[in-house]
């Protein structure tokens, strides 16, 4: 399965910070997540979809963006591997699980 994952900002020609957004294609699914971080829009490049290097926490931010991604590619392998049910839904719930949990109390509704 083809998985796609690409980062926009919600309002790119924003005069203040905005929503970073991650779609992720998989199944002929699409997923709209809010990673609830922000940056102004000076400091993304759409190019990389990730923050500039002036932006003073670009190391951190794209760090976070890289960790989302990997999670989602993680879910979505596991419910492949599981042979599970996987959609738009489960895949958000899984990803907010995993996000906001404490790592002690992490779960996910595909196992």
């Amino acid at each position: 399965m083809i998985t796609k994952f690409n980062f926009y900002l919600k309002e790119p020609s924003a005069d203040t910070e905005t929503l970073i957004y991650m779609f992720c294609s998989f199944a002929g699914q699409r997923l709209k997540y809010s990673t609830r971080e922000k940056i102004h829009p000076n400091y993304w490049n759409e190019k990389t979809q990730r923050a500039k290097k002036n932006f003073a926490g670009y190391y951190t931010l794209n760090g976070y963006l890289d960790k989302v991604k990997q999670i989602a590619q993680d879910l979505i392998r596991e419910a492949i591997g599981g042979n599970k049910q996987l959609t738009v839904e489960i895949l958000r719930e899984s990803l907010n699980n995993k996000l906001q949990a404490p790592q002690s109390k992490m779960s996910s509704p595909l196992t």
